[in-house]
C-alpha cells in the first residue's frame, strides 16, 4: 500500500511539474518541448530525493542518520549532475530533445521534486502520534 499512495504521489508531483511548465511556455513546439524538459527533469529528480524517503517507513529522514551513507549521497549527486547535464549540455540535448532550463524553471522542478518529501515526513509525523 506504502509504495502505491507514494508512486502516486510522486507522479502527481511530476505531472503538476508538466501542467505548470505548460502554463508557463505554452502547449505546442517550444513551449511543449520546455515542459516536457521540466517534467522530465522532475520525475528523475522525484525519484532521486525519495530514495532519502525509502529508507525507512516509520522514521524520519531527517535523523542523524541522514549522512551515514555516503553511497547514497554520491549516487544522489550523480543523478543530480547527470541530469544536469542532460538539459545544459547542447550534445545531450539534441539527444534528448531536452532545453536549457532557467533559474524559475529549476526552482519549479526542485519544488515539485522536494514536495513529496514534505508530504511523506508529514504522514510518519502524524503516524507517529497515533497511538498503535
Amino acid at each position: 500500500m506504502v509504495i502505491a499512495w507514494q508512486g502516486l504521489l510522486l507522479a502527481g508531483a511530476t505531472l503538476a511539474a508538466f501542467a505548470a511548465g505548460m502554463r508557463w511556455h505554452g502547449t505546442d513546439g517550444d513551449g511543449l518541448r520546455h515542459a516536457m524538459t521540466i517534467a522530465f527533469t522532475t520525475l528523475a529528480l522525484v525519484q532521486t530525493v525519495h530514495a532519502f524517503n525509502a529508507r525507512s517507513q516509520m522514521e524520519s529522514a531527517f535523523t542523524r542518520r541522514l549522512f551515514t551513507n555516503g553511497w547514497l549521497w554520491a549516487a544522489v549527486l550523480a543523478c543530480f549532475g547527470l541530469q544536469v547535464a542532460v538539459v545544459h549540455v547542447p550534445f545531450l540535448q539534441l539527444t534528448l530533445h531536452t532545453v536549457t532550463l532557467d533559474a524559475a524553471d529549476w526552482s519549479l522542478v526542485l519544488s515539485f521534486s522536494l514536495l513529496p518529501v514534505a508530504v511523506i515526513e508529514a504522514v510518519k509525523l502524524v503516524r507517529a502520534w497515533l497511538p498503535s
